[in-house]
């Protein structure tokens, strides 16, 4: 159970960090070209 709840953690973290970079107005290219990293 505990391995799952960290992975919930890091997808937040994620999801937390690709909305900062949204908020800073990066282009659907360059979220892209950090998503397919």
């Amino acid at each position: 159970m505990e391995t799952r709840e960290k992975e919930i953690e890091a997808t937040t973290e994620e999801m937390n960090r690709i909305t900062k970079l949204l908020e800073k107005g990066l282009t659907d290219k360059e979220l892209e070209k950090l998503l397919t990293k």
